[in-house]
């Protein structure tokens, strides 16, 4: 099976990493990637042929539309499947050059798109053209329970509504069975994602100035429009603002704990990988499948109000103190994200793919 996965670009985001992952697991699916603008970031794996650009890095999307447009109809027309990996231009892009090529067209829905709205600007064009790439999907694939509510809401019929788990990266459980055993006392926290600020990130100064002596550093792993406001208050709070990392397993190796302070998520890749590589999570309640992964008796992770920085700072500084809970929290995170393998969900993947070419 041939796959077009469409992707606005492949700077830092968990949207853009989910191909990364899935292609070297696969065995019955080769994906090329498609898109619209020549910007990469990312390390490729082994064996992924390079993405075909459609435009310029730093081009206007409108004043090459017409090239886009062509380009990703020639690259359905060599496909079996076409995948709108990302929300907003790549899906819309993808859709139509699904319609002009013949191919059937899947869609990927990350977040709750009516959530993601509320904190961040969405224009009135984009949010159309994604409801209706996502009417004319033969599935539409929802990672997480807010992507499920807001494709329903958005007219996908039941029975075009696929739930299919994100994976966490192949690297990530080598990490936990390196780890050294934890200790009383200030911990080392670790945020990897985008500066935006419905990832929360304006939030960590209060936070980390909450926790005090809990922490001895705070890394943030991403780059985006809160970077420079961040920068000008990290150095008071032992902030550490690393920019976009390639490869941030080192990162989470070197951490003690994982903090997520999201506004609003669906279920995002760094969170499966904390987990995965044995660190203990404070969250935000930011979505219900980050709630459903972490809440339940034994808890996966401690989760905090969202917008609460006080809760969360004392969160963290009660986890300095008790290595123990630390330990129960990251062996009921490992257990529970077995199911987020590469392997399997890149199984459930090509089982979709075979579907929609029936």
């Amino acid at each position: 099976m041939r796959v077009a996965w469409f992707l606005t670009n492949l700077r830092g985001g968990g949207a853009e990493r989910l191909p990364l992952v899935l292609a070297p697991a696969m065995h019955r699916a080769s994906l090329r990637l498609v898109l619209l603008k020549d910007w990469v970031e990312h390390a490729l794996p082994d064996g992924l042929a390079p993405p075909r650009a459609l435009s310029p890095r730093n081009g206007s999307l409108w004043a090459h539309a017409g090239a886009i447009l062509s380009g990703a109809t020639a690259a359905a027309r060599e496909a079996d499947v076409v995948v709108g990996g990302m929300e907003w231009a790549a899906s819309m892009v993808a859709a139509l050059a699904a319609m002009r090529a013949g191919r059937p067209f899947v869609s990927i829905v990350h977040p709750d798109l009516h959530e993601f709205r509320r904190h961040q600007h969405v224009p009135q064009l984009a949010w159309l053209g994604q409801r209706w790439a996502m009417r004319r999907a033969r599935r539409v694939v929802a990672v997480s329970e807010g992507a499920a509510r807001a494709s329903r809401a958005l007219g996908v019929p039941e029975a075009q509504l696929v739930r299919l788990p994100n994976p966490h990266a192949p690297w990530a459980e080598g990490i936990a069975g390196r780890r050294s055993p934890r200790a009383s006392g200030a911990m080392r926290l670790l945020t990897v994602g985008s500066l935006h600020a419905v990832k929360g990130s304006d939030r960590v100064p209060a936070i980390a100035a909450r926790a005090g002596d809990a922490m001895t550093s705070w890394t943030l792993v991403g780059d985006g429009p809160e970077k420079a406001a961040l920068e000008a208050k990290a150095s008071a709070r032992r902030i550490e603002i690393a920019g976009f990392e390639p490869d941030p397993a080192p990162r989470y190796a070197a951490a003690d704990l994982y903090v997520l302070p999201s506004r609003a998520e669906g279920l995002p890749l760094s969170l499966l990988e904390a987990m995965a590589s044995g660190l203990p999570v404070v969250a935000s309640r930011c979505g219900p499948s980050v709630e459903r992964l972490l809440e339940g008796e034994p808890a996966a992770g401690v989760l905090i109000p969202a917008g609460d920085n006080d809760a969360m700072g004392d969160a963290i500084r009660a986890l300095a103190v008790d290595p123990a809970r630390r330990d129960a929290l990251a062996d009921e995170a490992r257990r529970r994200v077995r199911e987020h393998a590469p392997a399997e969900v890149a199984s459930r993947y090509e089982a979709l793919f075979a579907e929609v070419m029936a």
